[in-house]
């Protein structure tokens, strides 16, 4: 039964790609009034009719319970007026060519093969002696710039050497570093599937800008399905949905998002601490992730661990193995689970 599963399990994630972007997705979101408040007022002054939609459904039930805390997003309240000229006039600049270089032109609809998934783009030198000065920093009474002096003098092999003893202290991926290490930052440039991007821009504690959804940056098309011998009705689905997204796009540039299926690639950037990193990639290369994804958490640790060797240990529970069916070990453990449990127990799901 838990073979069964998990081999319908990476079914879907190979064919998940075919699901245009339109597929509705069900979403919870826990916040404050501020926050409420402002992502009203944002979803509100969007060009897109479903998102001012959504913002005005959601201002409708949020003001019958706090209403003193959502006000400014009511489209009557002058404060909501000016923002959204606010964002017009912004949107006008932005929209203005930044150089004279040359616009983007439509691509024919290919794999892009072996594209570059992840590129590193900063990160600092000085990172590993600001991250053991920030550990002292709360035991100490010295300032932080004598510390990170300090540390600075040490040679490479020592620093490595402590920031390895404060890897071995953590007992699972549960156990998260000390907030010292949020003082070393990297930027990253990315290029995934749809799917994928849906799965990593849920990530926190990070600051990441995408561009716009369309079928020009290629497919990927699953090792799966051309083993299977069904590359050519994948790549059929893909070139006819390219030349949908082309027609719309020439009037419609954001409403032909909609129609783009998720095996197409998507470029979006992120600046992230070394902590949020770490929880990222543990999270994300778990054999039961999704194996895009997968991937990706394993090469965002890659160059890290090149860049600035030091903090390799510090992603101690980073999976970098590859699993034909990566959910059979959760399946097998649930399976166990009801046989321990008897007759007539409900296999839990999601």
């Amino acid at each position: 039964a838990a073979w069964k599963r998990s081999v319908r399990a990476r079914v879907y994630d190979d064919l998940r790609g075919l699901l245009p972007a339109a597929t509705l997705t069900n979403m919870g979101i826990f916040g404050n009034g501020r926050f409420f408040e402002a992502l009203l007022m944002r979803l509100q002054t969007e060009p897109l009719a479903e998102l001012q939609a959504l913002g005005g459904t959601a201002y409708a039930e949020l003001a019958k319970l706090i209403p003193s805390f959502v006000r400014r997003a009511d489209p009557a309240h002058p404060h909501f007026a000016d923002y959204r000229a606010y964002r017009a006039t912004l949107a006008d600049w932005l929209a203005r060519p930044a150089s004279s270089g040359p616009a983007a032109q439509a691509q024919p609809p290919v794999p892009a093969g072996e594209a570059r998934a992840v590129t590193q783009l900063a990160w600092d030198p000085a990172a590993p002696a600001h991250v053991l000065a920030a550990l002292a920093y709360p035991q100490d009474t010295r300032e932080l710039a004598t510390l990170r002096a300090e540390a600075a003098r040490l040679p490479a092999a020592e620093q490595a050497r402590r920031l390895a003893e404060l890897a071995a202290l953590r007992g699972n991926r549960r156990h998260k570093p000390p907030r010292a290490l949020e003082l070393a930052t990297y930027t990253f440039d990315l290029l995934g599937d749809f799917g994928m991007y849906r799965d990593l821009h849920r990530h926190r504690m990070l600051t990441q800008q995408r561009q716009p959804l369309s079928t020009r940056h290629g497919y990927a098309l699953p090792e799966e399905v051309r083993k299977a011998g069904l590359a050519a009705p994948f790549q059929a689905a893909m070139e006819q949905a390219a030349a949908t997204y082309e027609a719309i796009a020439a009037e419609l540039p954001l409403e032909a998002q909609y129609g783009v299926p998720m095996a197409f690639r998507i470029r979006w950037h992120l600046q992230v601490n070394l902590r949020a990193l770490i929880w990222l990639v543990e999270l994300r290369s778990t054999p039961q992730g999704h194996p895009a994804y997968r991937r990706m958490a394993q090469a965002l640790y890659r160059c890290v661990a090149e860049a600035q060797p030091a903090f390799a240990p510090l992603f101690r529970f980073v999976d970098l193995e590859d699993y034909p069916l990566g959910r059979m070990g959760a399946e097998q453990r649930q399976e166990d689970q009801r046989e321990q449990q008897g007759p007539g127990t409900q296999r839990r799901t999601g």
